[in-house]
């Protein structure tokens, strides 16, 4: 994915950590990605690495939501809503999440 946060310089963040490794950098970098929800929704089947920002353990998780994909588009359509709306200088996340 070309428009991925990640294209071009994967090889400098730890996408594929060992165990007990949160592989912190690299999901910081996937919660800014416009591309997140497509490489999660990629990764789904994956049974090793960081996709879309998710570990394996999260996505073995949804993968037993019998609508995950219906749960992994809500969850980047609420993300798109709230970095739009810190970008816009609108205040307070607790006034966000109240509306």
């Amino acid at each position: 994915m070309d428009d991925a946060a990640c294209a071009g310089n994967w090889h400098e963040f730890d996408f594929f950590p060992g165990k007990g490794n949160l592989a912190i950098d690299a999901r910081l970098l996937c919660q800014r990605c416009p591309v997140r929800w497509r490489c999660l929704e990629y990764g789904m089947p994956e049974t090793h690495g960081i996709w879309g920002g998710a570990t394996e353990r999260q996505r073995r998780r949804l993968r037993k939501l019998p609508d995950w994909k219906a749960v992994v588009v809500r969850m980047c359509v609420e993300d798109a809503r709230l970095r739009k709306f810190v970008e816009g200088g609108a205040g307070d996340w607790r006034n966000w999440v109240s509306a």
